[in-house]
């Protein structure tokens, strides 16, 4: 078992530049170099990041029967990624055979939210799944508690892997509930409509994500890519 390895990724999906360097910045400055950003296409920032920082794939695929051609589009515009998400965590035993021959070697589709005692599961052709300890959205649907969009809820002391996934996109928003998100949608492509769509009264997501960056700062936590875990 890995026990409280931290892995602290962002799924891009649709964000433009200037929203996924915003998230990216804001890792940065807390002192954290080493994270994993899932990418649905080639993004200007990714030139300037440190080599530590892992860019994988984040592909839409909507049928299996597309998955190899949407896959390997993605993959030949970032051929380095060794790592994989789908788009709404879509996943089949049909698609094993299609990352490893293109070179994924790590995956992180299942989401176990909030689960005690992660650890990676070995697929089929030496794929190492990596199981979603928190996820954003589905945090804004079902967590209930007092202490929301605090790290306190996350309960990151708990043993096991942590593998935090974000967007940039409800970070940039501070969302708060998905229908705030579901608004913002026609104002995507442009950067100064979509600042008109922040919540800026109550607690959010970029609340929680700030929180969790200054724990991960203040505790002096490693945190790490699947490159280096597999």
């Amino acid at each position: 078992m890995i026990n409280n390895k931290l892995v602290l990724t962002l799924d891009t999906d649709c964000g433009n530049d200037e929203v996924i360097e915003d998230s990216i910045n804001l890792i940065i400055k807390n002192g954290i170099d080493k994270f994993v950003v899932f990418a649905t296409k080639k993004f200007s920032v990714f030139k300037s990041l440190p080599s530590s920082i892992e860019i994988g794939i984040h592909p839409y695929i909507s049928c299996i029967s597309e998955g190899e051609r949407v896959i390997s589009s993605l993959k030949k515009s970032i051929p380095s990624a060794i790592s994989l998400r789908n788009h709404t965590l879509f996943n089949s035993a049909k698609l094993f055979r299609v990352y490893a021959n293109l070179g994924i070697k790590a995956t992180s589709n299942y989401l176990s939210f909030f689960s005690k005692n992660l650890s990676p599961i070995s697929l089929p052709y030496e794929i190492k799944e990596y199981p979603i300890y928190f996820m954003d959205d589905a945090y804004i649907l079902l967590y209930t508690g007092n202490d929301k969009f605090t790290v306190d809820s996350l309960n990151l002391n708990s043993a096991g892997l942590k593998v935090l996934a974000f967007h940039p996109i409800h970070i940039f928003l501070n969302t708060e509930n998905l229908s705030r998100y579901e608004k913002a949608k026609s104002a995507f492509r442009n950067i100064n409509e979509l600042r008109n769509f922040i919540n800026k009264k109550n607690k959010g997501i970029k609340d929680l994500f700030c929180d969790v960056l200054q724990y991960i700062k203040e505790n002096k936590l490693r945190t790490y890519t699947f490159m280096e875990l597999i």
